[in-house]
C-alpha cells in the first residue's frame, strides 16, 4: 500500500495569546488556606469570563501535562517541590506567584529562615515574573529581586459582605462580646498564643474561630489548651466556611482579632473590614492599610504581644470603643476590590509574556 503524501494535512498553529494559561497549585480539595481560596476564586472568575485559565498540580505540569499553555503561574505554597524538582527543562513563560514569604516571619528560627530563602532563590532564579497580593509584600520582593518584574493582583471581597453589614440598633452593650478569627491551625497563624491571651482577659466573651486548614499536631495541642483552661464552652471552631456562610458569621460578630505572624495580604482582614468589624491585628501583610490604627482598630507590630494583649482587652471591655470603630470602619468609603478586578489585574500584568513570540 502506498501512502499519498501529496497534499499533507494542514498543522493548525494556535497564536501563543490564544494557548491556555495554567495555574499550577495543589489539588484544591478537603483543606485550605487564604492561598487556595485565591486559586479558587481566579478559576471561578475565568470560568465566567471564559478566559483559558486551567488549574494543574505541579506533579501533573512536571510530567508533561499542559504543555501547550502560553504562561504557567506557579504557587508559591509549591516552593519546596519547586526547589528540588526545578523548572527549567519546560517551554512557555513561567511566573511565580507569592502567598506567602516564610522566610520573613520574625518568629521562626534563624535556620529555618535562612532554608526558605535559599529555595525561593531557586525558583526565582529560573522564572520570567512574580506576582504577589500585598502591596508591602510586592515592594520587599522588588528589593529582594530587583530584577523580577513582579505585578500586584488585590484579592477581591466578595460582595456578601457588604451586603451582611448588620444593624446595630437593639444590640445590648452589655451582650457577651463576640470575637471572630478567621485562620489555619498553623503555627504561623497563632491560634495556640491568641487561645492562652483570651484565657487571661476578663469579660465576658466568646471566640469564634473559622479554620479550614489544620495542622494535626497543632489542633490537638489547641484541643488540649481548651480542656487546659476550661475554655471547651467558650470557644466555637467551625471548618472552612463559604463566602455567605462566613458573611453571616461575621455580621453578628462584635470584634475581630488576628494574632498571626506571617501574612502576603490579608484576606481575612479584608472582609472583616468590609463588614465594618472592629479589629485588633499584628503589621502583617497589608493590615497597616486595611485597619486605620486608632480610628478603625489596633495594628500591632509581631512580637508586641503585650501591646496586643493591651488593645485586646481594652475593645472586649469598651462597648463604647468598638462602637466609635465600627462606625469609622463604615464611614471609609473604601470601596473594596472585587474578584473580577483581580483577574483582570492579573491578565494584564501577563500579557506581555502570554503574546510573546520568543517561545511561540
Amino acid at each position: 500500500m502506498f501512502v499519498d503524501d501529496s497534499n499533507p494535512p494542514e498543522v493548525r498553529v494556535i497564536p501563543r495569546h490564544q494557548r491556555p494559561l495554567v495555574l499550577v497549585c495543589q489539588a484544591m480539595v478537603g483543606e485550605v488556606s487564604g492561598g487556595h481560596v485565591f486559586n479558587q476564586r481566579m478559576i471561578l472568575e475565568a470560568q465566567r469570563s471564559e478566559v483559558p485559565l486551567r488549574a494543574l498540580t505541579p506533579e501533573q505540569v512536571l510530567d508533561g501535562e499542559g504543555a501547550e499553555a502560553s504562561v504557567f503561574l506557579w504557587d508559591s505554597l509549591d516552593i519546596p517541590l519547586l526547589a528540588a524538582s526545578g523548572i527549567t527543562s519546560l517551554q512557555g513563560s513561567h511566573g511565580l506567584f507569592v502567598h506567602f514569604l516564610p522566610f520573613e516571619n520574625p518568629l521562626v528560627e534563624a535556620s529555618e529562615r535562612l532554608r526558605w530563602r535559599e529555595q525561593f532563590d531557586r525558583v526565582v532564579a529560573h522564572v520570567d515574573f512574580m506576582m504577589t497580593t500585598g502591596v508591602n509584600a510586592r515592594e520587599r520582593i522588588q528589593g529582594l529581586w530587583p530584577q523580577k518584574p513582579c505585578g500586584l493582583v488585590v484579592p477581591g471581597v466578595s460582595d456578601d459582605f457588604s451586603a451582611a453589614r448588620p444593624s446595630l440598633q437593639g444590640r445590648s452593650p452589655l451582650r457577651v462580646v463576640q470575637i471572630a478569627t478567621v485562620a489555619g491551625l498553623v503555627n504561623g497563624k497563632r491560634l495556640l498564643p491568641l487561645l492562652e491571651m483570651l484565657a487571661s482577659c476578663r469579660g465576658d466573651w466568646h471566640w469564634h474561630v473559622v479554620s479550614g486548614l489544620r495542622e494535626p499536631e497543632c489542633q490537638n495541642d489547641f484541643i488540649a489548651a481548651l480542656k487546659r483552661f476550661n475554655l471547651r464552652q467558650r470557644v466555637t471552631l467551625y471548618d472552612a466556611l463559604g463566602h455567605a456562610a462566613m458573611a453571616r458569621v461575621l455580621a453578628d460578630m462584635d470584634l475581630f482579632a488576628y494574632f498571626s505572624a506571617e501574612e502576603v495580604y490579608g484576606m481575612a482582614l479584608a472582609e472583616a473590614t468590609a463588614i465594618g468589624l472592629p479589629v485588633v491585628t499584628t503589621d502583617v501583610g497589608d493590615a497597616a492599610i486595611l485597619v486605620e490604627h486608632g480610628k478603625t482598630g489596633w495594628v500591632f507590630r509581631v512580637g508586641d504581644d503585650a501591646g496586643f494583649q493591651e488593645g485586646l482587652q481594652g475593645l472586649i471591655g469598651d462597648a463604647g470603643r468598638r462602637a466609635s470603630f465600627r462606625l469609622a470602619a463604615l464611614a471609609r468609603g473604601v470601596r473594596p476590590v472585587s474578584w473580577s478586578e483581580s483577574l483582570r489585574s492579573m491578565l494584564e500584568f501577563i500579557e506581555p509574556w502570554r503574546s510573546s513570540r520568543d517561545n511561540a
